[in-house]
């Protein structure tokens, strides 16, 4: 069955689309609890389960590795601080706090059932939105569908790290807002704005980049006439509770009462406010801009002086880029637009970071696949033209195409900016909190490609993703293709993709008459191969390898922990791969790389004097490292386990009569 089918717009199909869409929502529950992997993808899921432990326990905020015993960088974790003598994660408090419940039942994997519980609960939203702003459930219904289906945000439902909460704090605060616009009664306006803000703001203590919704809250606001200063009002004060208890946390744990720390500071870290400064003056430029272009007197002016106009904007945008400060900022937004939603082959080759390989082609690879843009994972997305030509003649819908464009606006031009990818996975989950809304305005351009096409064209979209779904199983999901060959399919034949959807659509706005009729139906069909093309690589490349990675780490976990004794030590290149050992028993995790391996010898004999065990996973890296600078000479080893990844040793201490003379 392909999405096209579900999709169709007759109303028969609505009881089918709604029993899929439970069906989907209840198997993303049963896989959470019963089959998801429970391993660890990166250090951010490591430490959210250094957290929940923690506040589980004794409702802590720092959390514990030993440092307090011994004062080593080795044991700092990434993402881990170091104030007043203990470690403090960097990430905010309120994910652990909801998720403490479902660890004490479950443990690591209750995590994981959190994010389930909160990715249903964002698709129950989108579907509301789509009730709410548009009043059509079929509508809705096929939203909700590309969501699941033809994003890659169900991933992130089968995870540890809190981008499914994110989600849901996000698109409840804006629906909570779309809902406060639409009220008539005054008072239950007012305490829905309210609500927007109080869930922005508390969603702050999920991740900080759900603050990013606050301009989706208040623009629409500021945009409808008569203007709503009591509801702008309502939400800007009701955000102040939860990031004040943010502010409050962060004093605790950092000593600095800024609700966006990470415990960092110095330029360059998310939390300095002035870094942020030319993407909110440009942002503010074009809130200004429009907010002036669509007051009623202006609007009618701007009606009879487009062309007068659209020279007036080009010349202010010209005059901007041409001074030094204005090039920087339009050009650095630029390349990271192009980056972040096109093709990461043009980021440059000498940027390192953690994990990261380039393939022959300048392809960013982790563990040997292909992290790709958003058009690359969603070439469908170009169709969103469609609700764009729709907003800018104003006709219909304005005020709905408006709200669910912001946050997809805000989001891509903040991380654009900045040019931030997410790290070492295979696609963009900064940008999850825009599918709801993209999936909303998709459905949009769905309806209006449907609307009054003859039965003809609908089968067509049928078999071209029928067809999709054969050659992509066919020819790419079942064969190990080589990285030269995964980067043509994976991250080129995308974006030639969206470039064919682009021209259909933008072709089916501008014709009139029966051709229009024509490029429509090849529209939809091209719409249909590229949202096939995108749930493909999702389920069948981004997720595997995922769920690959963290069955293999929670695998090594396994087998460790059923070989080393509690309240131990264990050395290692990366902690990445022994996170799993806490779920199992007290172990501290040391990475000598930190120091350089300075403290490897004396954290080691510290433990081993205080009769702790002490381990050390000798994958090649570290093999070497410790070779080079004879740093196990003074231990005997003893040999635990083996395998393609390295070995667990454990060191022990030497008898008096084998430890070596000072002369040697």
């Amino acid at each position: 069955m392909t999405l096209a089918l579900l999709l169709k717009p007759e109303q028969q199909w609505f009881g089918l689309k709604s029993a899929v869409l439970l069906f989907l929502l209840a198997l993303t529950l049963v896989i959470s609890l019963f089959f998801a992997p429970g391993g660890h993808l990166s250090v951010d899921e490591g430490v959210y389960h250094m957290m929940a432990r923690s506040f589980s326990a004794g409702g802590d905020l720092h959390v514990w590795n030993g440092y307090e015993e011994f004062p080593s960088p080795e044991l700092v974790l990434p993402a881990l601080r170091v104030h007043e003598g203990q470690l403090i994660p960097s990430y905010p408090y309120l994910s652990t706090l909801l998720a403490a419940p479902f660890y004490l039942l479950v443990g690591y994997k209750g995590l994981y059932v959190l994010n389930a519980f909160a990715f249903l609960g964002v698709v129950c939203l989108t579907l509301m939105l789509g009730r709410t702003l548009f009043r059509d459930a079929d509508l809705a219904l096929n939203a909700g569908l590309i969501l699941i289906l033809g994003t890659f945000a169900w991933e992130y439902s089968q995870a540890a790290w809190p981008h499914a909460l994110s989600m849901l704090f996000a698109t409840g605060a804006l629906y909570a807002a779309v809902t406060a616009l639409q009220t008539a009664d005054p008072r239950k306006s007012v305490a829905l704005a309210a609500a927007a803000g109080l869930v922005a703001g508390f969603g702050t203590g999920v991740r900080l980049d759900v603050i990013f919704v606050l301009p989706a809250l208040l623009l629409p606001l500021t945009f409808v006439t008569p203007w709503r200063p009591r509801l702008i009002l309502a939400t800007c004060i009701a955000t102040v509770p939860g990031l004040a208890v943010l502010a409050a946390t962060n004093y605790v744990k950092f000593g600095t009462a800024n609700p966006f720390s990470y415990g960092v500071s110095g330029p360059g870290n998310a939390s300095v406010i002035a870094s942020y400064l030319p993407i909110l003056f440009l942002g503010s430029v074009v809130a200004v801009a429009l907010w002036t272009a669509t007051r009623p007197s202006v609007r009618t002016w701007v009606a009879s002086h487009r062309l007068e106009c659209a020279l007036g904007g080009t010349l202010l945008l010209v005059t901007l880029a041409l001074t030094p400060t204005g090039w920087q900022m339009v050009s650095r937004l630029a390349n990271g637009t192009y980056q972040l939603l096109f093709d990461f082959r043009i980021r440059g080759l000498e940027i390192r970071e953690m994990e990261l390989s380039r393939s022959a082609g300048g392809g960013m690879v982790y563990f040997g696949s292909l992290k790709k843009a958003l058009l690359q994972s969603c070439p469908y997305l170009v169709v969103m033209v469609l609700p764009l030509a729709q907003l800018l003649s104003g006709r219909r819908d304005t005020l709905a195409l408006g709200v669910a464009c912001l946050v997809p606006a805000t989001y891509i031009g903040v991380y654009a900016f900045f040019a931030w990818h997410g790290g070492m996975v295979l696609n963009l989950r900064y940008f999850l909190p825009i599918f709801p809304f993209t999936s909303l305005l998709t459905a949009y351009a769905w309806r209006e490609l449907t609307e009054d096409l003859p039965a003809a064209w609908h089968r067509a979209a049928i078999f071209a993703g029928l067809g999709t779904s054969a050659l992509y199983l066919l020819f790419v999901a079942s064969r190990d293709l080589p990285l030269e060959q995964q980067e043509g399919v994976i991250l080129s034949f995308p974006m030639a993709l969206a470039l064919v959807v682009l021209a259909l659509a933008l072709g089916s706005a501008l014709t009139r008459g029966q051709g229009r009729v024509r490029l429509r139906g090849a529209t939809l069909s091209a719409l249909s191969v590229s949202l096939i093309w995108a749930a493909m690589v999702a389920f069948t490349y981004d997720l595997p390898r995922a769920y690959q990675l963290r069955s293999e780490r929670a695998e090594l976990s396994n087998t460790i922990a059923g070989l080393i004794e509690p309240d131990s030590v264990i050395f290692a290149t990366s902690g990445d791969w022994y996170y799993g050992l806490l779920s199992h028993q007290r172990v501290r995790i040391a990475v000598p790389t930190y120091d350089d391996y300075r403290d490897f010898q004396p954290l080691a004999r510290f433990h081993l004097e205080a009769s702790r065990p002490v381990y050390v996973w000798l994958d090649p890296v570290m093999e070497r490292a410790v070779g080079r600078r004879r740093l196990l000479k003074p231990f005997a080893k003893v040999i635990l386990f083996e395998n393609h990844l390295g070995s667990l040793i454990q060191l022990r201490r030497r008898s008096r009569a084998a430890q070596p003379t000072p002369a040697s």
